[in-house]
């Protein structure tokens, strides 16, 4: 019998970013922009560290204009993941950019933001 397994999807990443909180370099997050292998589908994915406050979600900053909270979709071992298909307009307002900051929180009132630099996309 022939063999029909499909060969998994591929996906490309455009950005990979582990980032200490600005006020506490113990607490990282990683941030991560991939493109599906057919180039269709944009997406921005999370994973702060593990105890994070869930409710909050991740929020997003772009030089210093609020554009908005994605929440949590599922939990892993590592830690919980945020997830957000990236529509044109986000895409351009972050190759447009200079700074983009994630927040999270340990609590709900502790935030944590993490900053990425210059082009990222």
């Amino acid at each position: 019998m022939r063999d029909t397994a499909r060969p998994p999807r591929r996906s490309n990443a455009l950005f990979c970013k582990v980032s200490p909180a600005e006020d506490k370099p113990n607490i990282n997050l990683v941030v991560i922009v991939l493109k599906t292998a057919d180039g269709k589908i944009t997406f921005c994915g999370s994973l702060p560290r593990l105890g994070c406050w869930l409710p909050s979600g991740l929020g997003l900053k772009i030089d210093d204009i609020d554009v908005g909270r994605a929440g949590f979709v599922r939990c892993l071992p590592t830690g919980c993941v945020a997830e957000v298909v990236m529509e044109e307009k986000l895409i351009g307002q972050m190759k447009s950019g200079q700074k983009a900051t994630f927040i999270h929180f340990s609590d709900p009132e502790e935030g944590n933001w993490h900053t990425a630099h210059n082009r990222w996309i």
